[in-house]
């Protein structure tokens, strides 16, 4: 008989099998409070009255809240560059009334500027509100010169939403020089001269 061959089976290596490790998970980072866009300049409030001849300088922002006042013979100085912002006191528009002289003599590359609270584009963030209310015509009442106020000039001035009663600038019986300079956005008027008031305005 013949005999059978003897068949030998191949083995079949085994795969080696070589895990892969998990990637160590990303630490999260520390969340950082966002701050303010553009923080707002230091902050000079204005007193009600205004009893001694003053100068304000720029590098800040001074605000009016509800009325502050300029007494008769004091002189209000206004370097270039100057920002004031006016805000309600919950029952007054910021207004600023003049019976003294005020000079606010700006330059075309730093202009001074008379506007809202909440006009970030000046002084930038003053109310520290992250630009969540913009300003608006009206937002304050104006600058008014009286009778008294005769000798007060604008120069490269810059007046915006104010006059929720009249003008951002209201000039009364008095000579009042508006030179290269403009008001807007303001709720009435830009610009009240009355009762004889006179003046160059170019």
């Amino acid at each position: 008989a013949t005999s059978s061959p003897t068949v030998t089976p191949t083995l079949t290596s085994t795969p080696t099998y070589t895990p892969t490790p998990l990637a160590s998970p990303t630490a999260m980072p520390t969340q950082e409070p966002t701050p303010p866009v553009c923080p707002g300049l230091p902050i000079i409030d204005v007193p009600a009255t205004i009893a001694q001849d003053t100068t304000w300088v720029s590098g800040y922002v001074y605000r009016v809240t509800g009325l502050s006042m300029i007494n008769t013979g004091v002189t209000l100085t206004l370097n270039p560059g100057v920002i004031v912002k006016f805000q309600n006191n919950g029952t007054t528009k910021g207004k600023l009334a003049v019976n003294g002289i005020l000079h606010a003599e700006g330059t075309a590359d730093e202009p001074i500027v008379f506007t809202s609270i909440y006009d970030d584009a000046y002084g930038c963030d003053s109310e520290y509100g992250g630009g969540a209310i913009d300003p608006t015509a009206g937002d304050w009442d104006g600058v008014y010169i009286s009778s008294t106020g005769t000798g007060s000039s604008f120069t490269h001035v810059l007046f915006q939403y104010g006059g929720s009663s009249d003008a951002n600038l209201v000039v009364t019986s008095s000579s009042v020089n508006f030179i290269s300079s403009s008001s807007k956005w303001s709720a009435k008027n830009g610009l009240t001269w009355k009762d004889g008031a006179s003046g160059s305005i170019a």
